[in-house]
């Protein structure tokens, strides 16, 4: 079995990009350090995804992590070096 495996941005950002880099060279055949996922807003089960209109049961729009803007600047130098990228955005509001 091949795993490839996307880094939490979180530990991507404290590490460095040139950090993440050299672990990413050095993962091996069977194992490969392929991206960098990124979360605009919460979940569904739980209700916290970021909508435009109020959830029935809650009467609360969900969370919003970072708008487009601000993720965008966190993506570029990744994304520049070659990375590939994954956002978690469920609601309306984070895409």
């Amino acid at each position: 079995m091949r795993v490839r495996v996307y880094l939490a941005s979180g530990l991507a950002e404290e590490s460095g990009v040139a950090e993440i880099d050299a672990r990413r060279a050095g993962c091996g055949p069977w194992l490969r350090l392929d991206g960098v996922k990124f979360y605009a807003d919460g979940w569904l089960g739980p209700r916290t995804c970021a909508l435009c209109q109020d959830f029935a049961d809650t009467g609360d729009s969900g969370l919003l992590f970072t708008d487009a803007a601000h993720l965008a600047r966190r993506i570029a130098p990744l994304a520049a070096r070659g990375w590939r990228i994954a956002v978690h955005a469920i609601g309306d509001r984070a895409s």
